[in-house]
């Protein structure tokens, strides 16, 4: 895919369930009620299942169901239902405020369209704050796809989307397993993913940033993963003239979306 032509703006806008800002939706309790929703197509984030549970034929199939749907599954005490939900019966999940969609299915809706992808990678950002403060910026700047991990990130419920200012409901967001993996597989669709992190070496008004894009950002604690930083083409940090080294992830993302708009208005204007 080569850079030839003027940066076209898309208008997109995935379908957000009737009820994703209904707060009391965010979490459902109970073997059943999670089974039977997942079995009607609603998008659930994560299941929590009591530790000490004893597997039987229904804990079996709902764990089938979450396999087969890459629904995370994850073992905690049975206090931290308690806090959730009650009634639980050892089964919490997390409900989805949007659609899920498969990577690869959101990259071909995008290109179909005629314009460059413009993919927001976030590795490990768990403030949901953050995650919808940046899903507001990304959208406001021409990003069209949002790439998370299917765990180590914020849960992306009613929380995260009124965070947005309903932005979620603009974008594809997609989950994936391993984003190391997502990044080699983003770079032979001829997509350019850089790494923004204060470990670069270059600022990121000097790297080209006007072709397709993957841009990844990391939690403030921790950072992108190295092993996402050995497999993306490119590192770059933000240049910080005073004592604080850095923003917080909402901020940097914001500042390094607006500055791929920046380059790829300018390469338009300068096509015209």
């Amino acid at each position: 895919m080569e850079n030839k032509r003027p940066y076209k703006y898309l208008n997109r806008r995935p379908a957000a369930p009737a009820d994703a800002a209904e707060p009391n939706r965010d979490v459902l309790a109970g073997i059943h009620a999670v089974t039977e929703a997942q079995r009607a197509g609603r998008q659930l984030e994560k299941v929590l299942v009591d530790r000490d549970l004893k597997s039987n034929d229904r804990i079996q199939e709902l764990y089938d169901i979450c396999r087969r749907a890459r629904i995370p599954v994850q073992k905690v005490p049975s206090q931290a239902l308690d806090r959730l939900a009650k009634g639980h019966q050892g089964v919490v999940a997390y409900v989805s405020a949007f659609e899920y969609i498969r990577l690869s299915e959101a990259l071909t809706r995008v290109t179909e369209q005629g314009v460059f992808p413009f993919i927001l990678v976030l590795d490990g950002v768990t403030d949901v704050r953050n995650a919808g403060a940046l899903a507001r910026s990304a959208e406001g700047a021409g990003v069209q796809i949002v790439v998370v991990p299917m765990l180590g990130t914020a849960q992306l419920g009613t929380e995260a989307f009124k965070a947005s200012s309903g932005a979620f409901e603009h974008l594809y967001v997609a989950r994936e397993a391993k984003l190391e993996k997502t990044v080699t597989w983003l770079q032979e669709q001829g997509i350019k993913v850089v790494a923004v992190t204060e470990k670069a070496n270059k600022d990121i008004f000097y790297a080209d940033l006007t072709g397709p894009i993957a841009l990844v950002m990391g939690s403030e604690e921790k950072g992108i993963s190295s092993e996402v930083l050995e497999a993306v083409d490119l590192q770059v940090k933000l240049p910080m003239q005073g004592q604080i080294e850095s923003l917080n992830v909402s901020a940097a993302g914001a500042v390094a979306c607006f500055e791929v708009l920046r380059q790829r208005a300018q390469a338009n204007q300068a096509a015209l």
